[in-house]
């Protein structure tokens, strides 16, 4: 929860998918498998590249209906693999000079005082 291991340093990507790969092999669960990579890919914010996430799928061994599901996370705002830095804005686009995604932090105006603290639906910002 504050992206910091037991030591106090912040893991490397690899480091962090090597854990994963390691449970995936242990976890009989194909929907734990889902999660647990869902978690990563959201967590990222995307995954750095194609490659991770192939060999990433490899491991998890999900069902169709379960790598669906995950490609789902692209419609909601998560891009499974990230954009390349190249100064485009990625897959997330603009509507309204407003990014629409919940992963940017200018994606919603906070109206009041507690607007950190209080779910709000990533429409909001295309409304």
């Amino acid at each position: 929860a504050t992206g910091k291991t037991e030591d106090n340093d912040v893991p490397k990507l690899k480091e962090i998918l090597g854990q994963v790969v390691n449970e995936f092999r242990q976890q009989p669960d194909s929907s734990m498998r889902l999660r647990l990579l869902a978690i990563t890919i959201v967590s990222q914010r995307g995954l750095e590249s194609q490659d991770y996430l192939d060999k990433l799928l490899n491991e998890a061994r999900l069902t169709k209906g379960e790598l669906k599901a995950l490609k789902n996370l692209e419609k909601l705002g998560c891009p499974l693999v990230r954009a390349p830095q190249s100064g485009t804005k990625g897959r997330l686009g603009k509507m309204r000079g407003t990014k629409v995604s919940a992963y940017h932090p200018d994606a919603i105006e906070s109206s009041n005082e507690y607007a950190n603290s209080r779910y709000v639906c990533v429409l909001k910002a295309i409304m």
